[in-house]
């Protein structure tokens, strides 16, 4: 079964962002700002997070994951840009 964040109840969500990112509670409140017994109290359902909690949370793991495909980009770049600096400067051209 292969269910949406939106099909999910708060506390499913919650449990699934926090596996997505792969962190324990206190690792993830700290990521967030979020007192532990907040989440806590979110997870095992007996409170719930305002509505745009758990968006915001989606949002700030997709942003990350863009990011770290952006620094990978970066770093390919500057890899190939010193690769090419290095062929330049072997075969006498100067820049």
């Amino acid at each position: 079964m292969d269910k949406s964040i939106e099909d999910m109840s708060p506390s499913e969500a919650l449990r699934y962002m926090r596996g997505l990112y792969g962190m324990k509670r206190s690792e993830f409140c700290e990521h967030f700002g979020i007192p532990m017994r907040s989440l806590q109290h979110w997870e095992i359902g007996d409170r719930k997070p305002a509505p745009f909690v758990i968006g915001l949370m989606r949002k700030c793991y997709e942003l990350e994951r863009e990011n770290e495909r952006l620094r990978d980009c970066i770093d390919t770049l500057d890899r190939q840009n010193d690769e090419l600096k290095a062929l330049l400067k072997g075969e006498g051209v100067v820049q």
